[in-house]
Formats: structure tokens, sequence, C-alpha cells
């Protein structure tokens, strides 16, 4: 009976190239990887989008270490997935926070062209009302004026209110007052707050030509938490400033009402 053929087993060749060097893994890309797992923390404040340029940075910098020394240095697709998910959270999370304060901006507009509406159709005691905190804002209906009996305390702040020069210029301008938004110069967030300041021109024929004036107006943007919903309210305005773009001012500067 033949014996049984033994299976011949054959050593690497010594000289082999693929044996003898030594092939390591970047230390870099590892690092690169980490940065791009943990990128996602970007979406929770813009202070940490430093995660995913980190990420960008060290995985970039790997990438270039591994072509210039390999094949001795490996890890090019650990460095290349890093890349590609820094780079994600970093784009997705900028254009989220992007869209996010253009939608507060929109917001705060729509707010303010009701203000100046209420004015312009000479009823002072509405656009008082936005200027309120919105726990203790009157319905916004035809029963309002009555809280404004003479005598009463709203009577007396609603005087007030109108004295401004800014307020008593729009009253007397009233239809003939053209509004229009100008620039948002501040914007800012703290504990679900979201402050912005807007800057509005206000244009009127005078004389056969165009006169302008500017006011600024500073609004908060907080969650009411018996509701759940978010609400607006008129913090002050300025009126007869110059906007930043112009050079800037935020001191007032006379108002007369045509």
């Amino acid at each position: 009976m033949p014996d049984a053929e033994v299976p011949e087993h054959r050593l690497s060749n010594p000289q082999d190239d693929r044996v003898l060097a030594y092939q390591a893994v970047s230390r870099l890309a590892v690092a690169g990887l980490i940065f791009g797992i943990v990128a996602a923390v970007a979406f929770i404040h813009p202070l940490l989008w430093t995660v995913p340029a980190a990420g960008i940075l060290v995985a970039g910098l790997a990438l270039w270490l591994i072509g210039r020394d390999a094949p001795a240095l490996i890890g090019r697709k650990a460095a290349v997935a890093g890349l590609v998910l820094s780079i994600f959270c970093g784009v997705a999370a900028a254009s989220g926070w992007s869209a996010y304060r253009g939608m507060i901006r929109g917001e705060a507009r729509r707010f303010t062209e009701a203000w100046f509406q209420f004015l312009r159709d000479n009823e002072p005691h509405k656009a008082h009302q936005l200027t309120l905190h919105p726990r203790y804002r009157l319905p916004l209906n035809d029963s309002l004026s009555a809280s404004y009996e003479e005598g009463s305390d709203p009577r007396s702040e609603l005087e007030n209110y109108v004295s401004r020069p800014e307020i008593r210029t729009l009253l007397a301008l009233g239809p003939k007052a053209q509004v229009r938004y100008y620039d948002t110069e501040g914007q800012t967030s703290s504990e679900g707050r979201e402050s912005v300041y807007q800057v509005y021109a206000v244009t009127y024929d005078e004389a056969g030509g165009k006169k302008t004036f500017f006011i600024g107006m500073a609004l908060d943007r907080f969650l009411l938490e018996e509701t759940g919903r978010a609400a607006w309210r008129i913090l002050h305005t300025d009126g007869g400033i110059r906007p930043d773009a112009l050079g800037g001012t935020k001191e007032e500067t006379p108002l007369a009402a045509p």
C-alpha cells in the first residue's frame, strides 16, 4: 500500500520584501478616525466645531505622511474615514447653525414688522403690548383699547411710551412711512434665549424729496415654560441712529415729526 502523500510546507523566502518590511500603523490615522467618530458633537454648539476641524487637520496630515512613507506606514483607510466623517459633521453643523440663525432673524423681522404696522395704523396700544412680557400681554383685539382707559396704569404707561421721539414720529407719519429691513447688527444665544438687534430704515416724502432715518430694535426670543412655545418681546427701540455699516453710533439724534 503506497505511503500517504505528506503535504509540502514551504517557508516564506526570507528575502521577500513583504516579510522583511515592517509596516507600522500610523498613529495619526487612528487619531484622525477617533476625531471623525466624535465629530458629531459639533452639532451641540459652535465652540465644538474645533473637533471636526482638528479631525480634518490630523487625518489630512496622516494621509500625507502615509503617502510619503509608504509602504512602511499604513492606515490610509482609517485616515480617509476620519477625514470624511470630520468634513461631513463640520459642514453639516455649520450649515444647520447658519440656517437656524437665519430662521431666528426671519422671525424677528416678522414680529418687528407687525410693530411698525400697528404704529402705521395708529394703534400704539397694540405696539406697546409687544414690549410686554408675553405672560402679561393682553389679546390684540378690538377690546384692547378698553384696557387703556383714562387714568389707568396702562394708559400712563402708554403715554410715556408714545412720548419717545421715534414713536411720535412714526405715529405722525402714519401710512406715509415706508419701512424696510436694513441689517442685523447683533445676534446671540444663551441658555435657550435668543437676542437680536436689527436696524430698519424709515423713508418718507418731505418737500418734494425723500428723507430717511434709522431705528434700532432690540428683541428677545424665549420659551414659555407653561406652553412650551417660543415668544418674542421688543426690549427697546433706538431712534435716529446711524447703522454700523454707515459708521455706526447707538446715540439717538433728535427726530422731529413731520
